[in-house]
């Protein structure tokens, strides 16, 4: 029993996370799993350049400890 006028598919739909949203949509579209899986490719490339990166905090606390 749900709202009067919603389809059972509207009730599925309310259902699910963003997650399984995305999934279902990329099912649908191959074109939205290719730009997420470049989005994701981009993101953890910008991640690994950032934990590289040195801070001056860094440096004034642990280069003294060497």
């Amino acid at each position: 029993m749900g709202r009067p006028g919603w389809a059972d598919d509207d009730r599925r739909r309310l259902k699910l996370t963003a997650g399984q949203r995305a999934q279902r949509m990329a099912r649908r579209c191959p074109q939205a799993a290719s730009a997420r899986h470049h989005f994701l490719r981009n993101k953890r490339t910008e991640w690994r350049e950032y934990r590289r990166q040195v801070t001056e905090f860094e440096l004034g606390r642990y280069l003294p400890v060497l």
